[in-house]
């Protein structure tokens, strides 16, 4: 806000020497002169103060033995004075500063601080704005703790949302729920634990239930592994939901087809730039949109806020580039195609195998016209219990 009123109704900068330093400082801050920036450079004192202080300063500066000179003025009622005969120059400043203040009462940017990995910032954004909570909306019908408690219910996965509003700004910080949190109360119902897939169990960690398998057996797809059915030491058989981590080891395969030609599109030099400007939810475009110039392109879209006085203003500068790109179609070298078919199969793991811990990898190429095939066996290591209900059915 000090920043805020210098702006507005000016500053000096002045540059003070000879005499006693300390002493003109000390009488300064006795005379209540709110200076600020002060610093010493080749044996002068530069500092800022306010119009209204400089004949206070001056006289301060005749008792210190100082002599006191104004090197730059700034702020608004320097610029009107400047332009006190142009009134149209300044009709047009008082009407944006009148619109400024108006605008005040509004949002005028909201920020999302934090990261969820269950829900993505587009989304925590649309939940705000189902609750009011959004850019050009009044201030004063935010409440923010009724948003929190309602977004907190709705996004289940999240386990801090905290919404703050400063000056023209509100800002949200989430955090999900912690992954080393309790097992789950499960369904209450009768259940067992059976086997996903074929495998070689390596553990199994029982919670609730009798375990039917032990480390070192092969199971089929299907098998029980934890029953919920068990009985006592005086023969009475009891029903519970089988909780267990179940570790496994299994064989997985696939087959993948990679083209022996290059298809990365390369930037060919060519592009596009739009540009557009967003207020309050109006799009103003600076060009004309002719359709798609390039058949094939990368776009990169920058977008900049703009800000007065250090206020972000609900103003957005968008600039869009179309780059051409284009494929040469050349064949790959031995060496490009190893290096391709490590990309692939790095993108695989890290996408159909990402929950599971990969032992070994074993791949068999063969070339097929234009594309190279590959088949690949995994051997992994991945938890392969599956929960299945336990029918009960009443005879007579």
């Amino acid at each position: 806000m000090d920043r805020m009123l210098y702006r507005i109704f000016g500053s000096l900068t002045i540059r003070c020497e000879g005499g006693f330093t300390g002493r003109f400082l000390d009488m300064c801050r006795a005379s209540g002169v709110a200076f600020r920036n002060a610093k010493s450079a080749d044996g002068k004192l530069y500092m800022k103060i306010t119009p209204e202080e400089l004949y206070k300063v001056r006289h301060i500066a005749r008792e210190s033995g100082m002599k006191v000179k104004v090197t730059d003025k700034s702020g608004a009622v320097f610029f009107l004075h400047r332009y006190r005969r142009r009134w149209g120059i300044i009709a047009g400043f008082v009407c944006f500063m009148l619109i400024i203040y108006h605008l005040s009462g509004f949002v005028w940017n909201v920020e999302i601080s934090g990261e969820s990995e269950r829900y993505s910032a587009e989304e925590i954004v649309s939940a705000l704005e189902e609750r009011g909570i959004a850019v050009g909306m009044p201030l004063s019908g935010i409440d923010t703790e009724k948003a929190e408690n309602s977004i907190l219910t709705e996004l289940d996965g999240l386990k801090r949302l905290a919404i703050s509003v400063k000056s023209t700004s509100v800002t949200v910080e989430i955090a999900d729920k912690t992954e080393n949190q309790p097992e789950e109360e499960g369904t209450g119902y009768p259940s067992n634990i059976t086997a996903g897939c074929d495998a070689y169990i390596i553990s199994v960690l029982p919670y609730s239930g009798k375990a039917v398998v032990k480390p070192g057996d092969t199971v089929t797809k299907g098998q029980v592994l934890v029953s919920g059915i068990y009985e006592d030491s005086t023969g009475k058989v009891y029903l519970t939901e089988a909780k267990a981590q179940v570790i496994g080891q299994t064989v997985r395969k696939t087959q993948i087809e990679i083209s022996l030609y290059n298809e990365k599109e390369e930037y060919t030099g060519n592009q596009r730039t739009k540009n557009s400007l967003f207020f309050y939810g109006l799009n103003i475009k600076f060009y004309f949109d002719g359709g798609n110039r390039y058949d094939k392109y990368d776009i990169i879209n920058k977008r900049r806020q703009l800000e007065i006085f250090g206020h972000k203003l609900p103003v957005y500068i968008e600039t869009v580039t179309e780059r051409e790109t284009a494929a040469d179609g050349r064949k790959l070298t031995e060496e490009e195609l190893n290096a391709k078919i490590e990309e692939v199969l790095d993108d695989y793991e890290s996408v159909q195998l990402s929950e599971t811990s990969v032992v070994s990898r074993s791949v068999e190429k063969e070339i097929r016209g234009d594309v190279c095939v590959l088949s690949v066996t995994y051997v992994c290591q991945e938890e392969i219990g599956v929960k299945t209900e336990i029918s009960l059915e009443r005879t007579e």
